[in-house]
């Protein structure tokens, strides 16, 4: 029977096994991510390729489709990180995997919230790189545009930057939550869920400033942006502790 105390040492050989049964597959999705990206940038580009005197690209309206599609990816692949965890034919398999529940747990959290998110960035980010020195457009790439916002941050940008880190770890959150909360067609009923939960939310954003004046005034003078990013990060923490306490309490159904 296997400890169930968390172990790094252990974690380190649970995650090396994995990553490598899943080395073709994983090779293949890269792969596959890349030639989309590169097709894509090249259908929105074909003419600029084809007469340079154009001179306006369609680098902008590229990147916002791939952005798109790389939201897509990432949010289903969160939604699927526990399904093996209620498939028949390999929940026994993965129970008995020689590991400890937290480590399963840390492990699916880290590849679907971090590193696929963060290996399709890179992917995306190279090949925008490629053919913004390709059409001749290199004030366009990501790089450039990034470097130039670092330079001019000020305390609001900072704010708003932050905020967009942090509503994402919310988002993620909760889909991983979503994707051990619910046994069939979590993708589906995770946006489903999250539609009905921050729609509340939203409208209480908007009315109670409104119908209470003073709140209004404490919010702005604590600084609105700082107050909304700190919720919004306990809700990510919360949907954490949701999707682990759920994943810890999993057991084989026939």
């Amino acid at each position: 029977m296997t400890n169930d105390r968390f172990s790094w040492k252990r974690f380190g050989r649970f995650a090396r096994a994995e990553m490598a049964g899943q080395e073709r597959k994983t090779c293949l999705k890269v792969v596959g991510f890349t030639l989309f990206c590169s097709t894509v940038y090249g259908l929105w580009n074909i003419q600029h390729l084809l007469d340079h005197s154009l001179g306006n690209s369609g680098i902008f309206l590229a990147r916002f489709f791939v952005f798109i599609c790389f939201a897509f990816i990432v949010s289903l692949n969160l939604s699927r990180s526990f399904k093996r965890y209620f498939s028949k034919g390999e929940a026994v398999a993965s129970f008995m995997i020689p590991a400890a529940q937290s480590e399963k747990f840390l492990y699916a959290a880290l590849k679907n919230m971090l590193v696929v998110p963060l290996g399709l960035l890179a992917i995306l980010w190279l090949n925008d790189l490629f053919w913004c020195l390709l059409l001749g457009q290199a004030k366009l790439q990501l790089g450039y545009i990034f470097e130039n916002i670092v330079t001019h941050l000020d305390t609001v940008l900072v704010q708003l930057m932050t905020g967009s880190l942090v509503h994402g770890f919310a988002l993620l959150s909760f889909l991983l939550a979503g994707a051990v909360v619910f046994r069939r067609h979590q993708y589906l009923k995770s946006l489903l869920a999250l539609f009905v939960l921050s729609t509340p939310w939203f409208i209480l954003f908007q009315v109670v400033p409104r119908l209470l004046p003073i709140l209004n005034s404490i919010l702005k003078s604590a600084g609105q942006i700082l107050i909304t990013n700190i919720l919004t990060f306990g809700f990510g923490v919360f949907w954490l502790v949701v999707a682990w306490r759920r994943f810890s309490t999993l057991q084989i159904t026939k």
